[in-house]
């Protein structure tokens, strides 16, 4: 079985927030929690939060997940408008090689 490498992953942007935790419908959301998404199938689990400033600005917001339907493992981006439900419970079953929390968030 072929070993895994570690994702490098780069410093954002000048002008781009990163967090590991939001609030999204009325409730905190910190990495590992799970969301159903507005007409997408299965569940994800929240990795961060990105607030990116525009040159006008205002503000773009993002989060980033993973998940999906059995058997699909997804990495997906969002508006937070579009979450349709935070979930309390944890149902969501996925292979441990796909899950990494330590390696989500970007450092800065």
């Amino acid at each position: 079985m072929a070993r895994r490498k570690r994702l490098k992953l780069s410093p954002p942007k000048e002008g781009v927030t990163v967090s590991d935790s939001a609030t999204i419908n009325k409730r905190q959301v910190v990495r590992g929690t799970e969301l159903t998404i507005r007409d997408i199938k299965g569940r994800f689990k929240f990795l961060y939060h990105t607030k990116t400033e525009l040159p006008d600005g205002s503000f773009s917001e993002h989060i980033d997940v993973i998940g999906g339907y059995r058997g699909v493992v997804l990495h997906r981006t969002f508006r937070p408008e579009q979450v349709k439900t935070v979930h309390r419970n944890k149902k969501m079953r996925l292979h441990p090689a796909s899950w990494r929390g330590d390696n989500a968030l970007p450092k800065t």
